[in-house]
Protein backbone atom coordinates (compact mmCIF):
# COMPACT_ATOMS: atom_id res chain seq x y z
CA UNK A 1 0.00 0.00 0.00
CA UNK A 2 2.89 2.34 0.63
CA UNK A 3 4.57 1.69 -2.60
CA UNK A 4 1.19 2.10 -4.49
CA UNK A 5 1.03 5.91 -2.79
CA UNK A 6 4.13 6.70 -3.25
CA UNK A 7 4.07 5.54 -6.97
CA UNK A 8 0.91 7.72 -7.18
CA UNK A 9 2.73 10.74 -5.28
CA UNK A 10 5.67 10.78 -8.21
CA UNK A 11 3.19 10.30 -10.92
CA UNK A 12 1.42 13.47 -9.95
CA UNK A 13 4.94 15.33 -9.60
CA UNK A 14 5.88 13.66 -12.62
CA UNK A 15 2.52 15.50 -14.21
CA UNK A 16 2.89 18.71 -12.43
CA UNK A 17 6.66 19.41 -13.66
CA UNK A 18 5.07 18.28 -17.38
CA UNK A 19 2.53 20.12 -17.17
CA UNK A 20 4.63 23.46 -16.09
CA UNK A 21 6.84 22.41 -18.54
CA UNK A 22 4.80 22.45 -22.02
CA UNK A 23 3.51 26.23 -20.71
CA UNK A 24 7.05 27.34 -21.28
CA UNK A 25 7.56 25.68 -24.46
CA UNK A 26 4.39 26.72 -25.15
CA UNK A 27 5.28 30.12 -24.38
CA UNK A 28 8.47 30.15 -25.87
CA UNK A 29 6.83 29.23 -29.43
CA UNK A 30 4.16 31.70 -29.35
CA UNK A 31 6.95 34.54 -29.93
CA UNK A 32 9.25 31.93 -31.82
CA UNK A 33 7.25 30.67 -34.69
CA UNK A 34 5.83 34.28 -35.23
CA UNK A 35 5.37 35.64 -38.53
CA UNK A 36 8.46 38.56 -39.30
CA UNK A 37 10.76 38.07 -36.15
CA UNK A 38 13.63 37.85 -38.54
CA UNK A 39 13.57 41.40 -38.95
CA UNK A 40 13.23 42.30 -35.63
CA UNK A 41 16.53 42.39 -33.38
CA UNK A 42 14.59 42.87 -29.96
CA UNK A 43 11.62 40.08 -30.42
CA UNK A 44 14.90 37.56 -31.80
CA UNK A 45 16.45 38.66 -28.52
CA UNK A 46 13.63 38.16 -26.56
CA UNK A 47 12.72 34.66 -28.34
CA UNK A 48 16.16 33.87 -27.21
CA UNK A 49 16.17 34.67 -24.05
CA UNK A 50 12.71 32.78 -23.66
CA UNK A 51 14.62 29.75 -25.40
CA UNK A 52 17.51 30.02 -22.49
CA UNK A 53 14.45 29.66 -19.70
CA UNK A 54 13.11 26.42 -21.44
CA UNK A 55 16.40 24.61 -21.27
CA UNK A 56 17.34 25.25 -18.25
CA UNK A 57 13.91 24.27 -16.95
CA UNK A 58 13.97 21.16 -19.37
CA UNK A 59 17.69 20.16 -17.97
CA UNK A 60 16.15 20.90 -14.78
CA UNK A 61 13.20 18.37 -14.99
CA UNK A 62 15.55 15.75 -16.70
CA UNK A 63 17.11 15.80 -13.88
CA UNK A 64 14.51 15.66 -10.85
CA UNK A 65 13.27 12.36 -13.17
CA UNK A 66 16.40 10.47 -11.50
CA UNK A 67 15.77 10.66 -7.85
CA UNK A 68 12.71 10.04 -8.62
CA UNK A 69 13.38 6.80 -10.19
CA UNK A 70 11.34 7.75 -13.20
CA UNK A 71 10.20 5.59 -15.10
CA UNK A 72 12.09 3.21 -14.10
CA UNK A 73 10.22 2.58 -10.97
CA UNK A 74 7.05 1.27 -13.28
CA UNK A 75 8.63 -0.96 -15.35
CA UNK A 76 8.15 -4.03 -13.09
CA UNK A 77 10.00 -7.20 -13.62
CA UNK A 78 8.73 -9.78 -15.83
CA UNK A 79 7.68 -6.96 -17.88
CA UNK A 80 9.46 -5.70 -21.52
CA UNK A 81 10.32 -2.53 -20.55
CA UNK A 82 12.02 -3.92 -17.05
CA UNK A 83 15.52 -4.80 -18.93
CA UNK A 84 15.74 -1.23 -20.29
CA UNK A 85 16.20 -0.03 -16.80
CA UNK A 86 18.38 -3.34 -15.59
CA UNK A 87 21.61 -1.59 -14.94
CA UNK A 88 23.29 -4.97 -16.17
CA UNK A 89 23.46 -4.29 -19.61
CA UNK A 90 24.13 -0.38 -19.79
CA UNK A 91 25.11 1.09 -16.18
CA UNK A 92 27.28 4.61 -17.67
CA UNK A 93 28.42 7.32 -14.70
CA UNK A 94 28.87 10.22 -16.83
CA UNK A 95 26.33 12.80 -17.37
CA UNK A 96 25.75 12.44 -13.06
CA UNK A 97 23.01 9.65 -14.32
CA UNK A 98 21.33 10.17 -17.28
CA UNK A 99 22.80 7.48 -18.91
CA UNK A 100 22.87 4.96 -16.14
CA UNK A 101 20.62 2.63 -17.99
CA UNK A 102 19.40 2.04 -21.87
CA UNK A 103 15.90 3.15 -20.87
CA UNK A 104 17.79 6.76 -19.71
CA UNK A 105 19.44 6.73 -22.54
CA UNK A 106 16.64 6.79 -24.45
CA UNK A 107 15.19 9.39 -22.59
CA UNK A 108 18.11 11.56 -22.35
CA UNK A 109 18.33 11.44 -26.47
CA UNK A 110 14.17 12.37 -26.58
CA UNK A 111 15.10 15.13 -24.35
CA UNK A 112 17.97 16.37 -26.38
CA UNK A 113 16.30 15.74 -29.57
CA UNK A 114 13.01 17.73 -28.24
CA UNK A 115 15.91 20.88 -27.70
CA UNK A 116 17.34 20.76 -30.48
CA UNK A 117 14.18 21.35 -32.56
CA UNK A 118 12.93 23.76 -30.35
CA UNK A 119 16.91 25.61 -31.00
CA UNK A 120 16.15 25.34 -34.62
CA UNK A 121 13.14 27.15 -34.85
CA UNK A 122 14.43 30.16 -33.51
CA UNK A 123 17.60 29.69 -35.79
CA UNK A 124 15.31 29.47 -38.57
CA UNK A 125 14.90 33.36 -38.06
CA UNK A 126 18.29 34.34 -37.76
CA UNK A 127 19.81 32.02 -41.00
CA UNK A 128 20.53 34.86 -43.62
CA UNK A 129 18.98 33.76 -47.30
CA UNK A 130 20.24 33.43 -51.00
CA UNK A 131 18.02 31.84 -54.07
CA UNK A 132 21.37 30.20 -55.13
CA UNK A 133 24.63 29.59 -53.75
CA UNK A 134 26.33 31.47 -56.32
CA UNK A 135 23.95 34.47 -54.75
CA UNK A 136 24.88 33.89 -51.14
CA UNK A 137 27.91 36.39 -50.99
CA UNK A 138 25.72 39.31 -52.12
CA UNK A 139 23.40 38.25 -49.89
CA UNK A 140 25.50 37.61 -46.93
CA UNK A 141 26.86 41.71 -48.12
CA UNK A 142 23.64 43.15 -48.02
CA UNK A 143 24.02 42.63 -44.15
CA UNK A 144 25.37 46.16 -42.98
CA UNK A 145 26.90 46.16 -39.47
CA UNK A 146 24.16 47.55 -36.52
CA UNK A 147 26.29 47.28 -33.81
CA UNK A 148 29.89 46.72 -34.65
CA UNK A 149 32.16 45.87 -31.29
CA UNK A 150 35.53 44.10 -32.00
CA UNK A 151 35.77 41.97 -28.90
CA UNK A 152 32.25 40.67 -29.46
CA UNK A 153 33.22 39.94 -32.94
CA UNK A 154 35.98 37.91 -32.09
CA UNK A 155 34.08 36.22 -28.96
CA UNK A 156 31.44 35.09 -31.31
CA UNK A 157 34.15 32.97 -33.41
CA UNK A 158 35.49 31.89 -30.18
CA UNK A 159 32.81 30.75 -29.01
CA UNK A 160 31.84 28.95 -32.40
CA UNK A 161 35.20 27.23 -32.26
CA UNK A 162 34.85 25.87 -28.65
CA UNK A 163 31.78 25.15 -28.96
CA UNK A 164 32.02 22.97 -32.08
CA UNK A 165 35.66 20.93 -30.97
CA UNK A 166 33.92 20.52 -27.29
CA UNK A 167 30.49 19.19 -28.69
CA UNK A 168 32.16 16.52 -31.43
CA UNK A 169 34.43 15.30 -28.22
CA UNK A 170 31.24 15.18 -25.87
CA UNK A 171 29.28 13.36 -28.40
CA UNK A 172 32.33 11.02 -29.16
CA UNK A 173 33.01 10.68 -25.26
CA UNK A 174 29.00 9.47 -24.62
CA UNK A 175 29.22 6.86 -27.73
CA UNK A 176 32.57 5.63 -26.47
CA UNK A 177 31.57 5.56 -22.97
CA UNK A 178 27.84 4.12 -24.12
CA UNK A 179 30.20 1.10 -25.97
CA UNK A 180 32.75 0.46 -22.95
CA UNK A 181 30.29 0.51 -20.28
CA UNK A 182 27.85 -1.96 -21.60
CA UNK A 183 27.73 -5.63 -21.75
CA UNK A 184 26.21 -5.96 -25.17
CA UNK A 185 27.70 -6.77 -28.88
CA UNK A 186 26.55 -3.79 -31.05
CA UNK A 187 28.30 -5.80 -33.91
CA UNK A 188 26.74 -9.65 -33.83
CA UNK A 189 24.66 -10.55 -36.33
CA UNK A 190 21.37 -11.55 -35.26
CA UNK A 191 19.22 -11.00 -38.55
CA UNK A 192 18.03 -8.17 -40.32
CA UNK A 193 17.64 -6.47 -37.12
CA UNK A 194 19.95 -5.94 -33.76
CA UNK A 195 18.63 -7.41 -30.76
CA UNK A 196 15.73 -5.12 -28.91
CA UNK A 197 18.22 -4.31 -26.16
CA UNK A 198 21.04 -3.30 -28.37
CA UNK A 199 18.64 -1.34 -30.75
CA UNK A 200 17.35 0.55 -27.47
CA UNK A 201 21.31 1.64 -27.32
CA UNK A 202 21.58 2.58 -30.95
CA UNK A 203 18.51 4.54 -31.23
CA UNK A 204 19.11 6.33 -28.08
CA UNK A 205 22.57 7.10 -29.70
CA UNK A 206 21.28 8.43 -32.72
CA UNK A 207 18.62 10.82 -31.03
CA UNK A 208 21.75 11.96 -29.29
CA UNK A 209 23.70 12.66 -32.78
CA UNK A 210 20.47 13.84 -34.73
CA UNK A 211 20.04 16.38 -31.63
CA UNK A 212 24.13 17.31 -32.04
CA UNK A 213 24.11 17.85 -35.89
CA UNK A 214 21.01 19.73 -35.48
CA UNK A 215 22.54 22.34 -32.44
CA UNK A 216 25.69 22.63 -35.13
CA UNK A 217 23.96 23.70 -37.85
CA UNK A 218 21.61 26.46 -35.53
CA UNK A 219 24.20 27.53 -33.64
CA UNK A 220 25.92 28.05 -36.74
CA UNK A 221 23.54 30.44 -38.69
CA UNK A 222 22.72 32.13 -35.06
CA UNK A 223 26.65 32.77 -35.05
CA UNK A 224 26.67 33.68 -38.43
CA UNK A 225 23.78 36.29 -38.15
CA UNK A 226 25.19 37.62 -35.05
CA UNK A 227 29.02 37.93 -36.92
CA UNK A 228 27.21 40.23 -39.77
CA UNK A 229 25.83 43.04 -37.58
CA UNK A 230 28.92 42.89 -34.79
CA UNK A 231 31.95 43.29 -37.61
CA UNK A 232 33.71 46.75 -37.17
CA UNK A 233 32.72 48.60 -40.26
CA UNK A 234 36.83 49.28 -41.07
CA UNK A 235 37.57 45.21 -40.97
CA UNK A 236 37.23 43.60 -44.76
CA UNK A 237 34.04 41.71 -45.24
CA UNK A 238 35.99 38.32 -45.24
CA UNK A 239 38.13 38.31 -42.27
CA UNK A 240 35.43 36.80 -40.18
CA UNK A 241 36.21 33.51 -42.73
CA UNK A 242 39.74 33.69 -42.42
CA UNK A 243 39.87 34.68 -38.28
CA UNK A 244 37.62 31.21 -38.38
CA UNK A 245 39.42 29.14 -40.01
CA UNK A 246 43.04 30.18 -37.99
CA UNK A 247 41.21 29.81 -34.88
CA UNK A 248 39.45 26.42 -35.94
CA UNK A 249 42.90 25.46 -37.14
CA UNK A 250 44.34 26.33 -33.86
CA UNK A 251 42.28 24.51 -31.86
CA UNK A 252 42.34 21.67 -33.69
CA UNK A 253 45.96 21.64 -33.54
CA UNK A 254 46.34 22.45 -29.46
CA UNK A 255 43.42 19.29 -28.94
CA UNK A 256 45.26 16.91 -30.82
CA UNK A 257 48.72 18.01 -30.32
CA UNK A 258 48.09 18.70 -26.24
CA UNK A 259 45.45 16.07 -25.29
CA UNK A 260 44.89 12.36 -26.05
CA UNK A 261 41.70 13.03 -28.12
CA UNK A 262 43.22 10.99 -30.69
CA UNK A 263 42.37 7.74 -28.91
CA UNK A 264 38.61 7.91 -29.32
CA UNK A 265 38.18 10.66 -31.99
CA UNK A 266 40.00 10.64 -34.85
CA UNK A 267 41.54 13.36 -37.15
CA UNK A 268 39.85 12.78 -40.09
CA UNK A 269 36.49 12.20 -38.74
CA UNK A 270 36.71 15.43 -36.76
CA UNK A 271 37.60 17.10 -40.01
CA UNK A 272 35.22 15.49 -41.95
CA UNK A 273 32.23 16.09 -39.27
CA UNK A 274 32.79 20.06 -38.53
CA UNK A 275 32.81 19.76 -42.67
CA UNK A 276 29.49 18.19 -43.14
CA UNK A 277 28.00 21.02 -40.56
CA UNK A 278 29.60 23.48 -42.05
CA UNK A 279 28.28 22.22 -45.46
CA UNK A 280 24.50 21.60 -44.15
CA UNK A 281 24.38 25.29 -42.56
CA UNK A 282 24.97 26.22 -46.03
CA UNK A 283 22.59 24.37 -47.68
CA UNK A 284 20.43 25.51 -45.20
CA UNK A 285 21.20 29.54 -46.22
CA UNK A 286 19.92 28.55 -50.03
CA UNK A 287 16.67 28.49 -51.09
CA UNK A 288 13.18 29.82 -49.16
CA UNK A 289 13.41 26.31 -47.49
CA UNK A 290 11.23 26.37 -44.07
CA UNK A 291 12.16 23.42 -42.97
CA UNK A 292 9.25 21.31 -43.93
CA UNK A 293 10.97 19.01 -47.07
CA UNK A 294 13.23 17.76 -43.75
CA UNK A 295 9.70 15.28 -42.64
CA UNK A 296 9.16 14.16 -46.69
CA UNK A 297 10.54 10.43 -47.35
CA UNK A 298 13.90 12.39 -49.12
CA UNK A 299 14.45 14.25 -46.93
CA UNK A 300 13.98 10.96 -43.61
CA UNK A 301 16.25 8.72 -45.31
CA UNK A 302 19.03 11.43 -46.75
CA UNK A 303 19.01 12.49 -43.10
CA UNK A 304 19.15 8.76 -41.54
CA UNK A 305 21.69 8.07 -43.63
CA UNK A 306 23.99 11.15 -42.82
CA UNK A 307 23.44 10.46 -39.04
CA UNK A 308 23.99 6.64 -39.30
CA UNK A 309 27.32 7.63 -41.37
CA UNK A 310 28.76 10.19 -38.87
CA UNK A 311 27.61 7.94 -36.07
CA UNK A 312 29.41 4.73 -37.02
CA UNK A 313 33.18 5.46 -37.27
CA UNK A 314 32.39 6.49 -33.19
CA UNK A 315 30.65 3.09 -32.67
CA UNK A 316 33.20 1.37 -34.12
CA UNK A 317 36.19 3.09 -32.24
CA UNK A 318 34.54 2.02 -28.96
CA UNK A 319 33.83 -1.21 -29.71
CA UNK A 320 38.01 -1.44 -30.96
CA UNK A 321 38.93 -0.11 -27.36
CA UNK A 322 36.31 -2.64 -25.64
CA UNK A 323 37.76 -5.30 -27.70
CA UNK A 324 41.51 -4.32 -26.50
CA UNK A 325 40.90 -3.85 -23.48
CA UNK A 326 39.67 -7.57 -23.28
CA UNK A 327 42.77 -8.51 -24.85
CA UNK A 328 44.71 -6.55 -22.23
CA UNK A 329 42.58 -8.61 -19.57
CA UNK A 330 42.76 -12.41 -20.75
CA UNK A 331 46.80 -11.32 -21.33
CA UNK A 332 47.17 -10.30 -17.65
CA UNK A 333 44.59 -13.45 -16.46
CA UNK A 334 47.60 -15.84 -18.71
CA UNK A 335 50.27 -14.48 -16.89
CA UNK A 336 48.61 -14.82 -13.77
CA UNK A 337 47.51 -18.50 -14.11
CA UNK A 338 44.12 -17.69 -15.15
CA UNK A 339 42.22 -18.98 -18.13
CA UNK A 340 38.94 -16.85 -18.80
CA UNK A 341 38.51 -19.42 -21.82
CA UNK A 342 38.54 -22.14 -19.28
CA UNK A 343 36.19 -19.99 -16.63
CA UNK A 344 33.17 -19.39 -19.23
CA UNK A 345 33.70 -22.83 -20.68
CA UNK A 346 33.06 -24.42 -16.94
CA UNK A 347 29.85 -21.97 -16.75
CA UNK A 348 28.56 -23.19 -20.01
CA UNK A 349 28.83 -27.05 -19.04
CA UNK A 350 27.74 -26.36 -15.07
CA UNK A 351 24.58 -24.29 -16.65
CA UNK A 352 23.92 -26.94 -19.12
CA UNK A 353 23.96 -29.73 -16.69
CA UNK A 354 21.32 -28.25 -14.07
CA UNK A 355 19.36 -28.57 -17.06
CA UNK A 356 20.10 -31.75 -18.46
CA UNK A 357 22.32 -34.01 -15.96
CA UNK A 358 20.32 -32.86 -12.97
CA UNK A 359 16.78 -33.94 -13.65
CA UNK A 360 18.56 -37.70 -14.45
CA UNK A 361 20.17 -37.64 -10.91
CA UNK A 362 17.30 -35.89 -8.90
CA UNK A 363 14.23 -36.77 -7.58
CA UNK A 364 13.96 -39.71 -9.34
CA UNK A 365 17.78 -41.55 -10.83
CA UNK A 366 17.97 -42.24 -14.32
CA UNK A 367 19.01 -45.33 -15.40
CA UNK A 368 22.99 -45.58 -15.67
CA UNK A 369 23.36 -46.07 -19.45
CA UNK A 370 21.04 -42.68 -19.45
CA UNK A 371 23.03 -40.64 -17.15
CA UNK A 372 26.66 -41.98 -18.94
CA UNK A 373 25.08 -40.76 -22.53
CA UNK A 374 23.85 -37.12 -21.12
CA UNK A 375 27.02 -36.61 -19.11
CA UNK A 376 29.02 -37.48 -21.96
CA UNK A 377 27.06 -35.56 -25.11
CA UNK A 378 27.12 -32.65 -22.12
CA UNK A 379 31.17 -32.88 -22.46
CA UNK A 380 31.58 -33.70 -26.10
CA UNK A 381 29.16 -30.96 -26.63
CA UNK A 382 31.00 -28.19 -24.65
CA UNK A 383 33.37 -25.81 -25.22
CA UNK A 384 36.32 -27.45 -23.07
CA UNK A 385 36.18 -30.49 -25.86
CA UNK A 386 37.83 -27.60 -27.90
CA UNK A 387 40.64 -26.96 -25.41
CA UNK A 388 43.11 -29.25 -25.83
CA UNK A 389 45.44 -27.69 -23.60
CA UNK A 390 43.39 -28.95 -20.58
CA UNK A 391 42.30 -32.81 -18.78
CA UNK A 392 38.74 -32.19 -18.19
CA UNK A 393 36.94 -34.50 -15.52
CA UNK A 394 33.25 -34.80 -14.68
CA UNK A 395 32.46 -36.62 -11.26
CA UNK A 396 29.17 -37.54 -9.77
CA UNK A 397 29.58 -38.14 -6.26
CA UNK A 398 27.45 -38.59 -3.77
CA UNK A 399 25.87 -36.97 -0.28
CA UNK A 400 29.27 -37.59 1.31
CA UNK A 401 31.39 -36.94 -1.70
CA UNK A 402 32.37 -40.63 -2.69
CA UNK A 403 32.19 -41.35 -6.21
CA UNK A 404 29.88 -42.78 -8.58
CA UNK A 405 30.22 -42.04 -12.03
CA UNK A 406 33.36 -40.71 -13.72
CA UNK A 407 33.73 -39.45 -17.48
CA UNK A 408 36.52 -37.82 -19.61
CA UNK A 409 36.33 -34.75 -21.91
CA UNK A 410 36.05 -37.16 -25.22
CA UNK A 411 32.89 -38.77 -23.48
CA UNK A 412 34.61 -41.64 -22.20
CA UNK A 413 33.43 -43.42 -19.09
CA UNK A 414 36.14 -43.96 -15.97
CA UNK A 415 36.57 -46.33 -13.77
CA UNK A 416 34.66 -44.93 -10.19
CA UNK A 417 37.72 -45.45 -8.43
CA UNK A 418 38.86 -43.38 -5.05
CA UNK A 419 40.51 -40.50 -6.18
CA UNK A 420 42.56 -38.19 -3.54
CA UNK A 421 42.58 -34.94 -5.89
CA UNK A 422 38.40 -35.41 -6.24
CA UNK A 423 38.38 -35.91 -2.61
CA UNK A 424 40.42 -32.50 -2.16
CA UNK A 425 38.26 -30.52 -4.91
CA UNK A 426 35.22 -31.49 -3.42
CA UNK A 427 36.14 -30.47 0.49
CA UNK A 428 37.44 -26.93 -0.60
CA UNK A 429 34.70 -26.28 -2.85
CA UNK A 430 31.65 -28.00 -0.40
CA UNK A 431 32.46 -24.88 2.40
CA UNK A 432 31.81 -21.77 -0.35
CA UNK A 433 29.13 -23.90 -1.81
CA UNK A 434 27.21 -24.10 1.51
CA UNK A 435 27.88 -20.28 2.18
CA UNK A 436 26.17 -18.98 -1.66
CA UNK A 437 24.17 -22.66 -2.41
CA UNK A 438 24.77 -22.66 -6.40
CA UNK A 439 27.08 -23.01 -9.05
CA UNK A 440 30.92 -22.62 -7.38
CA UNK A 441 34.05 -21.70 -9.79
CA UNK A 442 37.10 -21.80 -8.51
CA UNK A 443 40.78 -22.02 -9.20
CA UNK A 444 41.89 -24.27 -6.02
CA UNK A 445 44.84 -23.51 -4.18
CA UNK A 446 48.36 -25.55 -5.11
CA UNK A 447 48.57 -26.93 -1.07
CA UNK A 448 45.15 -28.25 -1.36
CA UNK A 449 45.89 -29.82 -4.95
CA UNK A 450 49.20 -31.12 -3.82
CA UNK A 451 49.57 -34.23 -6.40
CA UNK A 452 50.90 -37.33 -4.48
CA UNK A 453 54.31 -37.71 -6.86
CA UNK A 454 54.82 -34.14 -4.82
CA UNK A 455 54.07 -32.02 -8.41
CA UNK A 456 51.95 -29.23 -7.63
CA UNK A 457 49.99 -27.89 -10.74
CA UNK A 458 46.90 -25.13 -10.23
CA UNK A 459 43.14 -26.40 -11.70
CA UNK A 460 40.24 -24.94 -11.87
CA UNK A 461 37.47 -27.03 -10.28
CA UNK A 462 33.31 -26.14 -10.11
CA UNK A 463 30.85 -28.01 -7.86
CA UNK A 464 26.87 -28.37 -8.28
CA UNK A 465 24.69 -29.91 -6.11
CA UNK A 466 21.48 -31.57 -6.76
CA UNK A 467 19.08 -30.58 -6.83
CA UNK A 468 20.27 -26.61 -6.89
CA UNK A 469 20.51 -24.64 -3.98
CA UNK A 470 18.62 -26.68 -1.44
CA UNK A 471 19.40 -27.40 1.98
CA UNK A 472 20.29 -31.14 1.74
CA UNK A 473 22.11 -32.31 -1.59
CA UNK A 474 21.92 -35.80 -2.56
CA UNK A 475 23.84 -36.01 -5.58
CA UNK A 476 27.05 -33.71 -6.20
CA UNK A 477 28.42 -32.61 -9.71
CA UNK A 478 32.24 -31.86 -9.52
CA UNK A 479 34.02 -30.31 -13.25
CA UNK A 480 37.86 -30.37 -13.02
CA UNK A 481 39.94 -28.96 -15.70
CA UNK A 482 43.95 -29.09 -15.35
CA UNK A 483 46.41 -27.48 -17.91
CA UNK A 484 48.43 -29.66 -19.19
CA UNK A 485 51.81 -28.41 -20.69
CA UNK A 486 52.25 -29.48 -24.56
CA UNK A 487 55.93 -29.28 -23.90
CA UNK A 488 58.14 -29.98 -20.71
CA UNK A 489 58.86 -26.65 -19.49
CA UNK A 490 56.65 -24.92 -21.21
CA UNK A 491 53.53 -23.98 -19.28
CA UNK A 492 50.37 -24.75 -19.96
CA UNK A 493 50.08 -23.80 -23.76
CA UNK A 494 49.38 -20.57 -23.79
CA UNK A 495 51.56 -18.66 -26.48
CA UNK A 496 53.99 -15.76 -25.08
CA UNK A 497 53.18 -13.18 -27.93
CA UNK A 498 49.89 -13.14 -25.55
CA UNK A 499 51.46 -12.09 -22.46
CA UNK A 500 52.42 -8.30 -21.55
CA UNK A 501 55.93 -9.09 -21.28
CA UNK A 502 56.48 -11.54 -24.02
Amino acid sequence: TASFYTDLLVAWVVGLVGWGLGLVVVWYLRLARREGLRRHRQARRAAAQRLVVVVLLAIGARYAMLPLDVPARWAEAGTGLAPLFDPTYLASTIGGGIFRSIGDLLLTGLWAGGLAVVLGILARNYRPRADALSELPKALRNYAPEEPHAAHFLGILVGLVAGSLGGVVALASVVRRAVLDSTLDFFSRTGLLPEPLVLGVLCGLFLLMAAGILVGIGSTWIALRRLLHRRPRRWPRGIGLVIGTVLFGGGIAALYLGTDVQSFVPLPYTLGILGGLGGGAVYGLVGTRKGDEVLTLRGLLCGLFAVTVLLYPLLYTGMDAKRQGHMVDAALSFKEGEDPRGLYSMRQVLRSASETLVPALHPDPAEPAQIDSIATRLLRQSLLSSLDTYEVRLSVLGSDGTVRRKYAAGGQVLEKRPDRTVRNAYAALRPVYERSPGAVIEQLSLEAMARPSGQSRFQYAGLLGAPPGADSVNTWILLRIEPKSLLPGTGFGVSRVLLPDG
